[in-house]
């Protein structure tokens, strides 16, 4: 058997003081799929967690300052992605990022939509990509 390979993704959970996050549509897809997802993407080389979430976030959403990220927690990504001839699994690392009460989004190219919600109501759009252990974190 054939060892499965991944990729690392660094994701950021954009919130507010009131407590809520930001989370974006992504697609539609070539196979005419979209799903909501937090900002960020995979990590490149010559690159560690930090830099790729700094990196991420200000592509997808314009946003150069913010706040100290922290861990909020990781998991593998329900869905998996082809690379080449391959199919890959991603490992999702998220961070909880504040940002102002104000903050505006430039969205990129790569949503179609984007929202400010409750922790609880993330759990429920992101159910697609991230795994019930992963959500049940954001329900608390």
């Amino acid at each position: 058997m054939a060892e499965k390979l991944f990729h690392v993704g660094i994701k950021a959970l954009l919130q507010r003081p009131d407590g809520t996050v930001l989370v974006m549509k992504t697609g539609p897809f070539k196979d005419n799929s979209a799903h909501w997802d937090l900002a960020g993407g995979r990590i490149q080389v010559g690159q560690d967690e930090m830099e790729t979430l700094t990196r991420e976030i200000e592509e997808e959403t314009g946003l150069v300052t913010f706040g100290e990220p922290h861990y909020f927690g990781s998991c593998i990504s329900n869905i998996q992605i082809p690379v080449g001839d391959t199919i890959v699994g991603l490992v999702l690392i998220a961070y909880i990022v504040p940002v102002p009460q104000d903050t505006n989004i430039q969205i990129s190219d790569e949503h179609s939509e984007i929202a400010w919600v409750s922790m609880a109501e993330a759990a429920e759009r992101l159910a697609y990509k991230y795994p019930p252990e992963f959500t049940a974190l954001l329900a608390h």
